[in-house]
């Protein structure tokens, strides 16, 4: 097959509204945690780094000394509350400075001397999105009005289209007409019907009435905003480099937008490895995220050798990892980083689609069932282990390559893309041979875990065969084909249960193992 891209995240289906409806007023408007700071001049936000704000990296929004007010007028228009997390570096575009909230696009209008909300919704009509606007329960725009241009005829006529009780009394809770006006613009639409809710669609906002209970997403009767600013971001519509997170002592200038640079530098996607890690405990899930976080918006230069490892850094508590079930040896044991493992397994698949020279890989000692569970061949892993051993692979093309993270929690889904100038390859998987099976034999005894409750049995390996495996690879460039092969001797993995402790048993001792290993 060419090289394979999983670019189903467009898809518009009604069902992905329900996720991504939330209701603002949840939020805090002020949060003060690990998750964000004050900086001179403003505030540093994590929460939107694409991490479930694990890492170090967030994105920062702060007044400026030319005048780009961003802090001030965030905090004028609601800050948290209404506009959600800061969600881009600021990036230039058409002689605007820009930056993205959840919620929302902010705009600085040298002009006008001023930052404002931009009219989000209608960027996404100029960008031909509607019919996917449309499947997540977004209205069409009304064209035309009858104001022929004329503002004072048009305000009239659109405010009139506010015949839902709920959504105007929500439109209007913004401070009265003139202040809504501002956060959300005018209708763009009359009140629609979609199933669990109706919806109206205005320049900077959507607003859904729930006229159904949809348990984890709304009850009937709330007024919830669609995240336009996500929407701007999900839709490519946002500079691929405004979208990477920063540090916070880090005050990164504006994206040129208008240059090509971006898009002879990284504009082409040309691979994507993903896995899933459903059933991962929320430890697992942590290390999954933090580690990912760590490796988003790694530039691998013309030549250059990546390795998993110096790119990583340490795998250690100060670093930010948990303890997280790991396989270590014959056993299961609690060690600093397990799900490591996870992101190189995945970065793995980014760079065997992408056809680069993969230099350096390990397998697992056992088949583990994470990076099965999607239907892939038995030996599609990366392991690794510091020291001693990485997984390794060669930017052999001229231009450089910028390794992106996505991690889905909900969906539990880990993603790599590659990005750079198109590669020119065509990589096909070719059939994977399997041979010399071993049963896994009868389920391991029952291990007591103290932290669960008397008498509770929690599944935490499952049997797997032994087997040999080759998976090869046909990369084609050119007149020329090569076939890569990379081959695993797993052994047989037996079923394990942890127990809660009855009240005769003795606790016993945490493990000391602090490395990732082999899981």
């Amino acid at each position: 097959m060419p090289v394979r891209l999983r670019l189903g995240r467009l898809t518009a289906t009604l069902a992905l509204v329900l996720v991504l409806n939330l209701l603002f007023a949840a939020l805090p408007l002020s949060a003060t945690h690990t998750h964000d700071r004050a900086i001179s001049g403003g505030h540093f936000y994590k929460q939107a780094n694409g991490f479930g704000g694990r890492g170090n990296l967030g994105f920062s929004i702060w007044n400026g000394p030319e005048g780009t007010a961003f802090y001030s007028a965030f905090l004028r228009l609601g800050g948290v509350r209404t506009l959600g997390y800061p969600a881009s570096r600021r990036y230039e575009q058409a002689g605007l400075i820009n930056l993205v909230t959840q919620g929302a696009l902010l705009q600085y209008h040298p002009v006008l001397g001023k930052v404002v909300l931009a009219n989000t919704f209608e960027i996404l009509e100029k960008a031909g999105l509607d019919d996917l606007l449309l499947a997540r329960g977004i209205p069409e725009p009304i064209t035309d009005d009858g104001s022929a241009g004329d503002f004072a005829k048009a305000k009239a006529t659109r405010l009139g289209w506010l015949t839902h009780d709920a959504i105007k009394r929500r439109f209007l809770s913004a401070g009265g007409e003139d202040a809504a006006i501002e956060l959300y613009g005018l209708p763009m639409s009359k009140p629609q019907a979609f199933g669990a809710f109706i919806s109206q669609r205005f320049q900077r906002v959507a607003l859904q009435y729930w006229v159904e209970d949809v348990p984890g997403i709304a009850a009937r009767g709330d007024v919830t905003s669609v995240l336009g600013g996500d929407l701007l971001k999900e839709f490519d519509l946002v500079p691929a480099a405004a979208r990477l997170p920063h540090l916070s002592n880090e005050r990164p200038a504006p994206v040129d937008a208008d240059s090509n640079e971006e898009s002879l530098r990284f504009g082409y996607l040309f691979a994507e490895g993903a896995s899933v890690f459903s059933g991962s405990p929320d430890e697992r899930v942590h290390n999954i995220a933090l580690a990912a976080s760590k490796l988003h918006g790694y530039v691998i230069e013309p030549g250059a050798t990546f390795s998993f490892l110096e790119a990583l850094g340490p795998i250690t508590k100060e670093a930010g990892y948990e303890e997280s079930l790991i396989i270590w040896a014959d056993r299961t044991v609690s060690g600093v980083g397990g799900g490591v493992c996870q992101v190189s397994t995945t970065v793995f698949r980014a760079a065997f689609w992408a056809g680069l020279p993969i230099t350096e890989r390990h397998q697992h000692l056992y088949r583990v069932s994470y990076y099965e569970s999607d239907g892939s061949p038995p030996g599609f892993d990366a392991t690794i282990y510091n020291p001693g051993l990485d997984l390794r692979f060669v930017n052999d093309s001229a231009h450089p390559i910028l390794l992106q993270a996505h991690v889905d929690t909900k969906a539990m889904e880990l993603s790599f893309t590659l990005r750079g100038k198109e590669l020119n390859r065509a990589v096909e998987m070719l059939p994977v041979v399997e041979k010399n099976p071993v049963a896994p034999g009868p389920p391991l005894p029952d291990k007591v875990d103290p932290s669960l409750p008397a008498g509770e049995r929690l599944q935490i390996e499952w049997a797997a065969a032994g087997i040999e495996t080759v998976i090869r690879r046909s990369v084609a460039f050119g007149d020329e084909t090569h076939v890569d092969a990379f081959w695993s001797k797993f052994v047989p993995w037996r079923e394990l249960w942890l127990v809660g402790p009855t009240l005769t048993e003795e606790t016993p001792e945490p493990s000391d193992v602090a490395q990732e290993g082999l899981q």
